[in-house]
């Protein structure tokens, strides 16, 4: 029994030629993809370099004191890029069409790149949302829009990747964002590309609004969709989702379990239960009631003023509005009451909306006199 990071430590010695792709591989993969691979990885296919040689040349750009500047997601990448490039299996696999930037007008972050692992197929990893306060937006705009700008360009990159690759099957997964990038390219890409389709992994991944669940394109694709979610899956459960999904158990607890280096394995796979846990499926509720009540226009009015407070209060990532939560707090506080009335309210309203319907969610789950002994 082990978490991911530890399957490559006793696992490490075996070529995919010698056991075959799984699940975990997916995993790792999707979990590499989060480091920065700007002027290590060509974008055009040109020049594809080793999962050693790329390993070599990122810890001599990124010293010790540039890695202790990167966010939570890019170390995990760090830990997981050195434990391939020491292993059998991964150091000889090349990584080619590294492409990742942020467009804040279009309200975009994408990034993806290309596994070769040394078979008849290869993996395509979409990167989840990254530490940009404006991929986190895009993440909000899944609530109210489908086919957002990453979704679409998911779908250009494979079937630019696919041409290059004309002999090729494919693995396509994520992480977070990352998961629905890869269903989304999967369904909405050319019919024929659709054939040299393996598998696609959506990890702890959000769904889909209905529009999309429902069309011809989702359904031929669905059996070959593998969604996987922790046990206190909040992330995973958003939207909907047509497929089944296997459930893991994770070493962290709460939200924490969204952290992929904390699923654990035993062998080729993840330690399975049977269903999420009841505050999984409370939270599922919950925002499902919510966003069930409210109009598409009133989610974006109200996504669009949250974050223009952010924005104009100064904060450009997550983790700068973590720093000093009493002192940003504070600023938020004077960026809302600088907002238009109508807008302020709006957002006044949904939050409590959303706290109310929480309420009530709990009081259907819980019978009278029993007090729930898990948080979330």
């Amino acid at each position: 029994m082990a978490n991911m990071i530890s399957y490559l430590d006793w696992r490490g010695d075996l070529t995919f030629m010698q056991s075959r792709f799984n699940e975990v591989d997916n995993l790792l993969l999707a979990q590499m993809c989060y480091a920065p691979f700007e002027e290590l990885v060509e974008p055009d296919g040109s020049n594809p370099r080793t999962v050693e040689e790329v390993a070599n040349a990122y810890f001599e750009k990124y010293g010790e004191a540039d890695r202790c500047d990167m966010d939570a997601q890019e170390i995990r990448a760090t830990e997981v890029l050195a434990k391939m490039a020491q292993s059998n299996r991964f150091r000889y696999c090349t990584l080619s069409f590294y492409n990742a930037h942020t467009d804040v007008a279009a309200e975009k972050q994408f990034a993806a790149v290309v596994v070769d692992i040394g078979t008849d197929a290869i993996y395509l990893a979409y990167r989840g949302t990254d530490n940009t306060l404006i991929g986190w937006k895009e993440d909000f705009n899944m609530c109210y829009a489908s086919h957002l700008q990453a979704q679409t360009e998911a779908v250009a990159y494979f079937q630019c990747v696919a041409r290059h690759f004309p002999e090729k099957k494919f693995f396509l997964g994520g992480h977070s964002k990352g998961g629905n990038l890869a269903v989304y390219a999967a369904v909405m890409c050319e019919d024929e590309l659709k054939q040299r389709i393996l598998r696609v992994y959506n990890n702890d991944g959000p769904g889909f609004r209905k529009d999309i669940i429902e069309t011809k394109q989702y359904r031929q694709v669905l059996p070959k969709i593998r969604t996987i979610v922790p046990e206190s899956s909040i992330v995973g459960m958003l939207l909907e989702h047509e497929e089944e999904y296997t459930v893991v158990r994770s070493t962290q607890s709460g939200g924490m379990q969204h952290d992929a280096t904390s699923w654990e394995v035993l062998g080729r796979h993840f330690i399975y239960l049977e269903s999420v846990s009841a505050g999984s499926r409370r939270i599922d509720s919950t925002i499902s009631a919510w966003l069930s009540e409210l109009s598409p226009e009133d989610l974006k009015e109200t996504v669009d003023a949250l974050f223009s407070v952010l924005v104009a209060a100064g904060f450009s990532t997550v983790s700068s509005i973590q720093k000093e939560p009493l002192k940003n707090a504070l600023a938020l506080l004077r960026e809302m009451n600088h907002l238009e009335p109508e807008k302020k309210k709006l957002i006044t309203g949904v939050m409590t909306a959303l706290v109310k319907e929480g309420n009530r969610t709990v009081r259907r789950a819980i019978p009278i006199g029993q007090e729930s002994e898990e948080e979330f």
